[in-house]
């Protein structure tokens, strides 16, 4: 009988409101407390990917750099290079620039709309 009543008892102490009021708030505390660890780890692991694309990116421009500075360091390089940055030329060297024809050269140097006067001084100075 004492069996029975050391069982009965502990279900009226572990059932009571209070003792479920107690694991109902401990059961809340460690949902929310583990909601916060999951949302922490969620926001790490997206800075984590982030950061190794700006590392995989810096890697691409330090390859790149990299390439620029050795083909700076040879002669065609470096003569490449202050000629893109300062536009300058050789002694001897003549600058060559290369225009695209415009409607307007046309009518320019054709006879239409000149007039008589206009298509004689054309004639002339074709001649010299």
């Amino acid at each position: 009988m004492n069996e029975f009543r050391q069982k009965r008892d502990f279900n009226r102490k572990f059932f009571s409101p209070f003792s479920l009021a107690v694991v109902s708030i401990i059961a809340v505390v460690l949902i929310i407390s583990t909601f916060k660890i999951y949302m922490k780890s969620r926001s790490v692991s997206q800075k984590n990917e982030k950061m190794a694309q700006e590392i995989a990116d810096a890697e691409k421009r330090k390859t790149v750099l990299g390439e620029e500075i050795a083909k700076i360091g040879t002669e065609s390089g470096l003569e490449e290079e202050i000629r893109d940055k300062f536009s300058v030329k050789k002694p001897g060297e003549e600058v060559l620039t290369i225009m695209d024809k415009r409607p307007e050269d046309d009518k320019i140097n054709s006879n239409e709309g000149k007039g008589f006067f206009g298509k004689i001084w054309a004639f002339v100075k074709n001649i010299f």
